[in-house]
Order: C-alpha cells, then sequence, then structure tokens
C-alpha cells in the first residue's frame, strides 16, 4: 500500500513538472508579444510623419495670416502711432522670415512619396497637404507685403524684407508662383530703384505677369517710354483674346495721363478683339473694350459700340455706360444711349441677365426719365422683387423732390424688404421739419423695419442718427446688434459722436460695451479683432490720441493670436 502511493505521489509531480515545464516554454514561444510586421510598423511612421506635416501646415498658416493682421493694423496705425507701427512691423518681417521652414519641404517630399502608392482619394489628401506645405514655405509675398508697408517708415526693415523676398523667389522651382511673386516685387522695388524694377521686370518668364507689370510701371513712372513698354508687353501676349484684354487695360490706364495714346491703344485692342474665329466670343470682347472706353471717353466708346457686332448683348454695357456720362452734358444723347442700351440687353443669352440689365436700365432712368424707367419695369414678369427692388427704390427717390407725399406712399408699397429701408433712410435725411413724414417719424419706421431683418449697416446707421437726438436711444439701438463684430463697430462710432457732442457719459457707456463685445469674441475670430480695434483706433485718433493708441495696442495683442487657440 505505501509502496503504491509512493509511486503514485512520483508519478503525480514528473506530471505536475512536465505540465509547468510546457506552460514555461509556452510563455517564452507562444504567450509573448509577436514582433509586428514591417507594414504595420511602416503605416504608423507615415501617420506620424502625416499628422507632424498637418501640424507644421495649420502652423505656417497661421503664421501667414500673423503677417497680414500685424501690417493692416500698422498701416492704421503708421499716421498716429508710427512709433507702434514700427513695432508691428518688425513683428511682421519675423514671422515672414519664420515661414521659409526647411522641415515643410522634407515632409512634403515625403508626402509626395507615399502618394505614389495611395488609391485616388488618399493621394490627393497627400499631394494636397504636400503642395500647401511647399506654398508656405516657398512664396515670397508675405515678405513683399512687409517692405512694401514699411518703406517709408521702418526704410531698413523694408531693405532687408526685399532683399530676403527676392532671394526667396528666385529659388522657387513653382515657376507660375516666382513671376507671380516677383511681379509683386518689380513694383516695390520700383519705388526705391526704378532700374532696378524694370531690370528684374525683363526676367519675368510669363508673358501674361510681365504685361501686368509693365502696365503697373508705367502707372508708377508714367511718360511716354514706359507706356511704349507696357503697350508692346501687352502685343507680345500669345493668346488673341488676352492681348486684346490687356491693350485694353493698358489703354484704360494711359488715358489719365496721355488720353491721346489711351485711345490708340483702345483701337488697337478691338482690333486684336477683331481677329477671334467665333462671332460670339468676338462680339463679346469688342463689347468689353468699348465698355471700358465709355468710361473715360463716352462719345468714343459709344461709337466703338456700334462697330460690334449685335450678338448676345455685346453692346450693352457700353452703351449704358455711355449713357450715364452724358446724361449730365447731353440728356438726350444719354437717354438716347440708355435706350439702345435697352434694345440691346434683349441679346443677352440669359434670362436673368435681361432682366437684370432692365432694372439697372431702370435705376439709371429713374429721375431723367421715369415714365420710361416704369415702362422698363412694366417688362419684367410678376414677382421679380429681389430683381427690381433697387430699381423701384431710385425711381422712390426720385419722386421725392417733385411729390413727397406720392414718394411716402410708393415707399410703403415697396415689396423687397431691404428696399423699403434704404428708401425710408434716404428720404429721413431729405425730410424737412414740420410736414408729413418727419425724419424722426421715418427713423422710427426705419428702425422697426431694421431690426427682424437683422441688417447690421442700417442699423449702425440708425444708431448714429439717434445718438445726435436721444444719445441713450442711440447707444440701446448699437448694443441690441447680434453680431459682435458688427455691435462693437457701432457702438465705437456712436461712442464717438457722443464724445464730440460732449455727451461724456453716454459715450464711456457705449465704449464699455463696445469693449464687452469684443472680449465675446472667440479664438478663431481673432484676425477679425485686430481689424476692427485698428479702425476703431484710427476713428479715435484725431479726439483722443490716448484712447487710440489703446485700441492700437489691444489690435496688436489680437493679431499676435491670429491662429492660435488662446
Amino acid at each position: 500500500m505505501k509502496f503504491t502511493a509512493l509511486k503514485w505521489a512520483r508519478g503525480w509531480l514528473a506530471g505536475l513538472a512536465g505540465l509547468l515545464w510546457a506552460c514555461g516554454l509556452g510563455a517564452v514561444l507562444g504567450c509573448s508579444e509577436a514582433p509586428e510586421p514591417p507594414s504595420t510598423a511602416i503605416g504608423q511612421q507615415q501617420a506620424a510623419a502625416r499628422a507632424q506635416a498637418q501640424e507644421l501646415a495649420g502652423q505656417l498658416a497661421a503664421r501667414r495670416e500673423r503677417v497680414l493682421a500685424l501690417c493692416g493694423l500698422a498701416a492704421k496705425a503708421a499716421p498716429s502711432t508710427p512709433d507702434l507701427a514700427r513695432g508691428l512691423y518688425q513683428e511682421a518681417w519675423q514671422e515672414a522670415q519664420s515661414l521659409a521652414e526647411p522641415k515643410a519641404a522634407v515632409l512634403a517630399q515625403q508626402l509626395r512619396q507615399e502618394a505614389g502608392a495611395a488609391q485616388d482619394a488618399a493621394r490627393r489628401r497627400e499631394l494636397d497637404l504636400a503642395g500647401r506645405l511647399e506654398d508656405y514655405s516657398r512664396r515670397a509675398w508675405p515678405l513683399r507685403v512687409v517692405a512694401e508697408g514699411c518703406q517709408a517708415l521702418a526704410p531698413q526693415v523694408a531693405a532687408q524684407a526685399l532683399k530676403q523676398g527676392l532671394a526667396l523667389a528666385k529659388v522657387n522651382p513653382d515657376l507660375v508662383a516666382r513671376d507671380q511673386d516677383l511681379g509683386g516685387f518689380c513694383l516695390v522695388l520700383a519705388r526705391r530703384d526704378p532700374v532696378a524694377g524694370r531690370a528684374l521686370a525683363g526676367e519675368l518668364g510669363d508673358p501674361l505677369w510681365r504685361a501686368w507689370v509693365w502696365r503697373e510701371l508705367a502707372v508708377l513712372e508714367g511718360g511716354p517710354l514706359a507706356w511704349t513698354q507696357a503697350a508692346q508687353a501687352a502685343r507680345e501676349l500669345p493668346h488673341t483674346a488676352l492681348r486684346a484684354r490687356e491693350l485694353a487695360a493698358t489703354a484704360l490706364a494711359a488715358c489719365e495721363s496721355d488720353p491721346a495714346l489711351g485711345l490708340t491703344l483702345f483701337q488697337e485692342a478691338f482690333q486684336a478683339a477683331g481677329g477671334l474665329a467665333q462671332p460670339r466670343e468676338r462680339a463679346l470682347l469688342q463689347g468689353q473694350v468699348a465698355a471700358l472706353l465709355a468710361r473715360v471717353d463716352a462719345e468714343s466708346g459709344w461709337r466703338l459700340a456700334k462697330r460690334a457686332e449685335p450678338l448676345a448683348g455685346a453692346r450693352f454695357q457700353a452703351c449704358r455706360w455711355a449713357g450715364l456720362a452724358l446724361l449730365g452734358s447731353d440728356p438726350v444723347a444719354g437717354r438716347r444711349a440708355l435706350h439702345e442700351a435697352w434694345e440691346a440687353s434683349q441679346a443677352l443669352p440669359l434670362e436673368f441677365e435681361r432682366q437684370r440689365a432692365v432694372c439697372l436700365l431702370a435705376q439709371d432712368l429713374a429721375g431723367p426719365d421715369p415714365a420710361l424707367a416704369r415702362e422698363m419695369l412694366e417688362t419684367l414678369p410678376p414677382g421679380e422683387n429681389l430683381l427690381r427692388g433697387e430699381a423701384e427704390a431710385a425711381m422712390v427717390l426720385a419722386e421725392a423732390s417733385r411729390d413727397w407725399p406720392a414718394a411716402l406712399a410708393q415707399a410703403s408699397r415697396l415689396a423687397d424688404p431691404l428696399s423699403r429701408l434704404r428708401v425710408l433712410m434716404r428720404l429721413s435725411a431729405v425730410a424737412g421739419q414740420g410736414q408729413a413724414g418727419s425724419s424722426a417719424e421715418l427713423l422710427a419706421r426705419a428702425l422697426d423695419l431694421a431690426r427682424p431683418l437683422g441688417a447690421h449697416e442700417a442699423l449702425r446707421a440708425l444708431a448714429l442718427e439717434w445718438a445726435a437726438r436721444e444719445p441713450r436711444k442711440g447707444v440701446d439701438i448699437a448694443a441690441a446688434i447680434g453680431e459682435n463684430v458688427a455691435r462693437a463697430a457701432a457702438l465705437s462710432s456712436v461712442a464717438r459722436v457722443l464724445a464730440q457732442g460732449g455727451q461724456t457719459a453716454a459715450s464711456q457707456w457705449a465704449l464699455y460695451l463696445a469693449e464687452e463685445a469684443l472680449q465675446g469674441l472667440p479664438a478663431n475670430q481673432a484676425i477679425d479683432k485686430a481689424r476692427l480695434l485698428g479702425d476703431m483706433g484710427q476713428e479715435w485718433a484725431a479726439g483722443d490720441a490716448e484712447l487710440s493708441r489703446r485700441f492700437f495696442e489691444m489690435g496688436a495683442e489680437a493679431a499676435r493670436k491670429v491662429g492660435t487657440s488662446s
């Protein structure tokens, strides 16, 4: 019995040892973590690189926005607080320099390599991210914005930014972006050194950008030689339509300093447009050239329009602008040109275009020929309130000088509420005292209409009108505007009007409410906050230099936070 029990115990221990050994071996062979496949590790590395690229792209985009915010604020601050403006340009310069991030090129190259094996949607995402990184780090225009803004205020900073920007632009492998940036630098450089600016213009490879730069240089420098070069650059454009458009743009710019040269170039542009093979395209482009000429020489533009083929409403714009210009000097000719514009509008290809043209012409003729204006509007289908609103508003305002009660009645019947609001505000400005429809009565009606519409600009104008009459009501109207930026802007303007009128307490209350509205802006509206504070600084510069500077300093603080989460 003892032997049997002992034998059984030994067997049991041996089995237990074997089991423990097997489990230990299993822990080594089977229970430990298996090494990851190479593809998984590579995928994780790619995901990490992509996340890093997205983060860097966001940082570079924020830096670019800060450059614009700081330079915009500096331009507003420069006349009254030049020392503050110089500091802002210095900060903007530092931000612009930091955009040339070497890591961006490395990450962009990795993304392009990964995109080669990716599916279509993933490939597009990779390439888009790579393109943004390259654009942020290669483009030189932020440095150009700094150089252009502070040339007079901080010439040393401007010179350094110009030098760095030119160097960066010239090594950009994207030739289109290179020419765009260099084109902007040509104009900045030309203000310092005209010869160097012209030499740089000659380096541009894109003929369209080259033509644009030569035209802008001619505007900047003036003189026959500059305009000759600009016209020649326009003639070198290979595409007929582009050549005609650029010649017309050069002609328009030249008319201010040399009308004879401008007219000659307009004729050349019209002839160039005539080289298009398709009749419709040819007529439309010739009409565009004639319309540009009509802006500076009504009779010549009108004559040129009559030479364009009467297709697709090509003559409409030129005849309209000629008519508008002639109404003051020759009303008969002006009305005739507008009537020809009406006839031309009937050939416009889209129904909306035809209806819009009729409304514009009715608006133009509301004063000089109300009967014809009404006849035009009656050709529109019923219910086109949005289109005809401005024309009917113009007719009401024209009627006010002839028959005030009739104008008030017509204003009440305007179907479009925004048009009715604008008309009531315009009528309130010319209303006489003691007559039906006094200024205060019309302002009250306009206010009742503006509040439910949420018309911020109208409410701001109404707040200013009421502030001069009833200070507290003016503040209350501005304070009731729903959107923070619009409310702060209105309150600041009301405060300024009240301060000028000696209403110190009401002015200070309005300013307190304006700053409260600004504090309510979220981080993603920092650029709006900086822009508005710059406007407020400008608005108060003449009346309260200390307050103006405080607004500029608050704007600088907001500009530094553009693109951040705080």
